[in-house]
């Protein structure tokens, strides 16, 4: 196939390859006598640190497209597809390593701080750490919305011992009032 082959479009309009570039891309190709080449997607490339919402979109086919060559750059690399792959998601991980260096720093520093606090900061691990100063905002599959509610909890449970302990002698809806 060359630039002067037919394209079969979806609509079912039929051009040469050359008025297809013309007219879609505004493309005047030069060469339309070289073989076309064989190309296909290999993978998309997205932020791995954001998550994204599930929507249905059309997926990449594994199908080829032909083109000109001349709208190509034909690059020869020692490096596998696989091993391109791997490296996208170097970012995310170093994020994800730099955000628990961060948590534990933190963590190391509140117990400096806090000495007579040793034996319970201790047993706190390092990711609830991080999940503590993770906001909303961050999209994580983790946040510190999650540690508000235990944390509500905690403050109602002290609350209520403190109102019993102050007000034992009250009946139970003057407890709840207070």
């Amino acid at each position: 196939m060359n630039g002067n082959s037919v394209l079969n479009l979806k609509d079912g309009e039929s051009l040469t390859y050359k008025n297809y570039y013309e007219k879609r891309h505004g493309i005047e190709l030069q060469f339309v006598r070289e073989h076309l080449l064989k190309g296909r997607h290999i993978f998309p490339v997205q932020n791995h640190l954001h998550k994204y919402k599930k929507r249905k979109e059309q997926e990449l086919s594994n199908g080829f497209v032909e083109l000109p060559p001349e709208l190509c750059s034909i690059i020869m690399s020692p490096v596998s597809v696989s091993t391109c792959y791997s490296f996208s998601f170097a970012s995310a991980i170093m994020h994800r390593i730099e955000s628990l260096l961060i948590a534990s720093s933190l963590k190391k520093m509140h117990l400096d701080y806090c000495k007579q606090n040793d034996i319970a900061t201790t047993k706190i691990p390092t990711v609830k750490v991080l999940e503590a100063i993770t906001t909303k905002k961050c999209q994580e599959k983790f946040d510190l919305e999650s540690l508000e509610a235990l944390g509500d909890s905690f403050v109602k449970y002290a609350t209520c011992q403190q109102v019993f302990k102050v007000h034992q002698d009250k009946h139970e809806g003057i407890l709840s009032i207070k």
